[in-house]
């Protein structure tokens, strides 16, 4: 295989959008199909998603959206930077910290700092985009 068939293959398993952060900057997420195909196809698809920033215990950040996606391969461990999918509110979380919680679909990880999530308010606006 030459290289530009190795990258054409790296670039359908792996997807990249930047989580913008409204008058901080941005984040770069990878997303990794085979982590949860059915999920990353949706949310890919529907990009751009923009919502109200809302926190849950400090534990993650989330986005609220449309998207009705059911159960795959869910997790319930997560490290800072994972962002995942949680079913049963329709919602996007980015994690700022290592926590056992309800079953998510795992989508993928940040690829720069997370520090301008963590410094966001409620009320900031999150656009996630290709």
């Amino acid at each position: 295989m030459g290289n530009n068939e190795k990258n054409d293959l790296k670039s359908v398993s792996r997807l990249t959008v930047m989580l913008e952060i409204q008058g901080q900057g941005t984040i770069e997420y990878e997303l990794v199909r085979h982590l949860a195909p059915l999920t990353i196809g949706r949310v890919f698809n529907a990009l751009p998603i923009s919502d109200t920033v809302h926190f849950y215990d400090n534990k993650f950040a989330y986005i609220q959206t449309e998207l009705q996606v059911g159960g795959e391969k869910p997790r319930t461990t997560f490290k800072p930077g994972d962002m995942a999918f949680l079913t049963n509110s329709s919602s996007i979380c980015f994690f700022l910290q290592e926590c056992s919680i309800s079953p998510m679909n795992l989508m993928g990880m940040a690829k720069s700092s997370i520090d301008r999530l963590s410094g966001s308010r409620i009320g900031n606006i999150l656009t996630l985009k290709k």
